[in-house]
């Protein structure tokens, strides 16, 4: 509907009928807005002017109702499709509707039709009137019928179907938009037969003899995993994805309570990146937030360490923060990203549960009118998505701030700095939240001529002499490429290297070998001097130079991340001087950069610099394609077992080359900027990503919501609390490793609890993983506690994690077995000190020791047993070192007496 783009726009609530009815008179009393469509008892589409939409939609969010702005942008089904009525009309004139075959109920006359009514008329008034769904199901559903399946692309409107007609009636749909496959209509069919629908099994299958299925259960049990999904059935079959930006309202409420504000220590910027250094405090000020602002120096790690560490330590006397707002990156952002990796090993050490965001500018784009304009800045961007992964529940987030700082900016960060999303970009007068969506490559042509394929020249490729540089080569190579420079550390001594060349040649490609550091720039400005010397004109480079990591940001050091970004980011830039006027300059990045990788940080950093610099060349009109990549079955990480092992059982499996390959070239054909290729299994990577808080950024995947793992819900561990409290430990510990040893029994797919021993370790029965998070799920559920995803490698056995669960739901320190642990562990230890007490002193020590014993037989309650009171391991004597008042003290500590102090005694 050409005629009516970009004049509407249609919202779905959660509502019924009469509550959105009652919403418009009362939120949109100036009109603008009409019923569209009633889908089900609490599903409404209203549509209308865009901004009246909008501010419903603002409203709907204050006050809690579920709203979703459809993506498009006119109003059907109101008044706005009255300017069509010729339109409609005109071109279907000359049709006359024959008698329908198949009964059909129009929603329009609210009855059966029989097909000569359905004229140019009618569907122009289809177009324009309300949809009356609902009605048209319930009567259906009271005259007798009771299956209904929807056959569409994706089943849309099955749940107000079902929520219309009860439980009673069978409702099923056919496909779904991320599985087409026969499969799944196969599975849709089997669905309406076990619920008494007839199917015609032979018109489904041909000819054959139906075969009767015995009638008591299936006694079935694998003891074994399945093996992974082969994939999609072609190679760029759900293996593209794209970053995009939705526009989002956040919460109404600002940010409030105290919020560290850490600014860099430079008078170095762009003009807005100085503004809001300024702006940053007034945004938190403004909403009754108490901004601390402290400055850091950024070339300093000393000095920066210090003062991160003085500013967590007012919180002593002055609060806990209840946010922390970092604008290192606002300036150099290279040292800004330096800079962060300091701040977030300082929040680690001191186990800082305060929100934290980080703040760039310029790092990411919006649109195509909304460029990347820093990507150095996009190092913080991968950085802090490994920070939320390595932070668990606690929140960090990402926000990119706009060119201006007014008013109107301010109150957009404030807001943003609230809400459940973790990756926005503030913009002029509105936020976007960073979402990964399926895509498919601009084209399905694979390009099948050399010269089109790849351009005429040299063709430089660093990485080129292993991994997957050396698989692009031979890819370049079989395309017609005159002559590949394979450039790497190592050079002609790298291994593989004599029989790679011969391949190479062999396929028709001249084959040069460089030894040269990518991120030394006068290195890299000799390579190209000499190839220019031998006659080469350098007309493409592919960068697939890397190093890998794992290393947690909590132990990361300087040296370690300005390592790991040498030959991504500085080598990127080099090969930009070094090469003008490219027609390809191909980046090979990860999806680490762009979902984040725990033990991953400076990689995760390096990677998603290299999206946003393929981004800011696109944008200065210059070639450029950034591919992050998932796992290759060869090539890449492969090498790292570990790593390609914790990937697969996270969901990402390994995609064979030549398929990889094949999407590389689809890409390439479709001139895309910013692309990831991944062979994903998204409802298993989802278990694992978003295990421990919401990850907003996978939204958008089919699949992935779904899978999302549900929060805890408290009143299931009262429950469990309330039914063992008073029980015996011994009972306690029995009743919870039952419960430990069914969770892993189901997780496994064993009927039998006895599958799961006691004192088995969790890995030896099979546990990778997702089976980790699953059993930790199914605990959390059952118990109602906050569990992190490492709880079957902390507590690795049914015992164990029977031993911590009790302990922290029935954490009391007047637990018998704890106190007569802990009181026979101190006597212990000050029994082998007894002999070093100087003769003089040892009466007084007996005189304690008189007056524990009397308190031991006579069943007097101990005195100080409040476990609160007691001293901090840091602040233990030890007893090796321990004088004769320091040894009474310790006395007094073990044995829970801490009435007074020894030297009162």
């Amino acid at each position: 509907m050409p005629e009516l783009a970009g004049d509407g726009a249609m919202l779905s609530l959660r509502l019924s009928r009469a509550e959105a009815e009652k919403l418009l008179r009362s939120a949109a009393p100036g009109g603008g807005l009409e019923m569209a469509a009633v889908n089900g008892p609490d599903a409404v589409v209203v549509a209308g002017d865009p901004e009246a939409v909008h501010s419903l939609r603002d409203h709907c969010a204050q006050a809690g109702i579920q709203a979703r702005v459809l993506p498009v942008d006119y109003a059907s089904h109101t008044s706005h499709v009255e300017r069509l009525r010729e339109a409609v009309l005109a071109p279907l004139a000359g049709i006359v509707p024959r008698t329908a075959e198949i009964p059909l109920y129009s929603t329009l006359r609210g009855a059966f039709v029989d097909g000569p009514e359905l004229d140019a008329g009618y569907w122009y008034e289809n177009l324009r009137r309300t949809v009356e769904f609902e009605a048209a199901i319930e009567t259906l559903s009271a005259a007798g019928h009771d299956a209904f399946v929807e056959v569409s692309p994706h089943p849309v409107l099955s749940g107000s179907v079902q929520d219309t007609v009860g439980d009673a009636s069978v409702v099923v749909g056919s496909v779904q938009r991320d599985d087409d496959t026969p499969e799944r209509f196969l599975a849709a069919l089997a669905e309406a037969h076990v619920g008494g629908v007839a199917v015609d099994w032979q018109a489904v299958h041909g000819d054959g003899e139906p075969t009767d299925l015995p009638t008591y259960p299936f006694d079935h049990e694998r003891f074994w995993l399945l093996p992974d999904a082969s994939g999609p059935a072609r190679a760029d079959e759900g293996w593209c994805y794209r970053v995009d930006w939705q526009e989002t309202t956040g919460p109404a409420a600002g940010p409030a309570g105290r919020w560290l504000l850490l600014l860099p220590a430079t008078t170095d910027g762009r003009p807005a990146e100085l503004a809001w250094r300024d702006a940053a405090a007034a945004a938190l000020a403004d909403h009754a937030a108490l901004p601390h602002p402290v400055t850091v120096p950024l070339d300093d790690p000393h000095a920066l360490t210090a003062a991160v560490r003085d500013a967590l330590a007012t919180q002593a006397e002055s609060g806990a923060y209840t946010g922390v707002l970092s604008l290192l990156a606002l300036g150099d952002a290279d040292a800004g990203a330096e800079a962060t990796l300091g701040l977030l090993r300082e929040l680690e050490a001191a186990d800082a549960d305060a929100r934290v965001w980080l703040a760039t500018c310029g790092a990411v784009g919006t649109g195509a009118d909304d460029p990347v304009t820093c990507p150095a800045g996009a190092q913080v961007w991968g950085l802090g998505q490994t920070a939320a992964l390595e932070r668990g529940e606690r929140h960090t987030g990402l926000v990119d701030l706009p060119q201006e700082a007014g008013t109107a900016q301010r109150a957009l960060l404030a807001r943003a700095l609230t809400g459940t999303e973790d990756q926005l970009a503030v913009r002029s007068r509105a936020v976007f939240a960073r979402r990964l969506l399926p895509a498919a490559p601009g084209t399905d042509r694979v390009p099948d001529t050399a010269d089109e394929a790849v351009p005429q020249g040299t063709i430089l490729v660093t990485g080129g002499t292993g991994g997957l540089g050396a698989l692009t080569a031979r890819r370049l190579a079989a395309r017609g490429a005159q002559h590949l420079a394979l450039v790497s550390r190592r050079g002609e001594a790298a291994p593989g290297v004599a029989p790679l060349v011969a391949e190479l040649t062999g396929l028709g490609a001249r084959v040069t070998v460089h030894a040269c550091d990518i991120s030394a720039s006068e290195e890299v400005a000799g390579l190209v001097e000499t190839l220019r010397a031998d006659g080469a004109t350098i007309s493409g480079v592919v960068h697939a130079a890397g190093l890998n990591q794992q290393t947690a940001l909590k132990d990361m050091t300087r040296e370690e991340f300005r390592e790991v970004l040498a030959a991504k980011v500085q080598g990127a830039r080099n090969l930009e001087d070094a090469c003008p006027g490219l027609s390809l300059f191909l980046l090979f990045s990860s999806g680490a950069g762009v979902w984040g990788s725990a033990g991953q940080g400076a990689y995760a950093a390096g990677n998603a610099f290299l999206d946003a610099f393929a981004l800011h060349r696109r944008a200065r009109g210059l070639a450029a394609t950034s591919v992050a990549w998932g796992l290759w079955a060869d090539g890449g990480m492969t090498d790292d077992e570990q790593a390609v092992a914790r990937l697969r059982d996270q969901g990402v499996r390994p995609m064979p080359g030549h398929r990889a390959l094949q999407v590389l070239e689809t890409v390439l054909a479709g001139d895309e900027s910013a692309v990831v290729v991944a062979d994903v299994d998204w409802p298993r990577f989802t278990e694992t990503y978003a295990a421990l808080r919401q990850r907003p950024l996978l939204d958008a995947i089919p699949g992935a919501r779904a899978a999302a793992p549900a929060r805890p819900a408290p009143a299931a561990g009262a429950a469990l609390r309330d039914r063992l409290a008073g029980r015996p430990p011994a009972e306690q510990h029995h009743e919870l490793t039952h419960l430990v040893r069914s969770c892993a029994a189901a997780v496994l797919g064993h009927e039998d609890t006895r599958a799961v021993a006691m004192d088995t370790a969790f890995r030896t029965l099979g546990f990778d993983s997702l089976g980790a998070v699953r059993l930790r799920k199914r605990l959390a559920e059952a118990t109602g506690l906050a569990l992190p995803t490492t709880l079957i490698f902390d507590h690795p056995n049914a015992a164990a994690l029977a031993d911590h669960l009790r302990s922290e739901l029935f954490a009391d320190p007047h637990d018998d077995e704890d106190v007569v642990t802990a009181a026979l562990g101190g006597l212990d230890r000050l029994e082998a000190r007894l002999a070093h007490v100087p003769g003089p002193q040892r009466a007084e020590l007996a005189r304690h020791l008189d007056r524990v014993l009397t308190t031991l037989r006579t069943g007097a309650a101990g005195t100080g047993h409040d476990g609160a009171l007691r001293t901090p391991p840091s602040q233990q004597t030890d007893l090796a070192e321990a004088g004769f008042d320091e040894l009474l003290a310790a006395l007094g500590r073990e044995l829970g007496d801490n009435e007074q102090p020894a030297a009162n005694r």
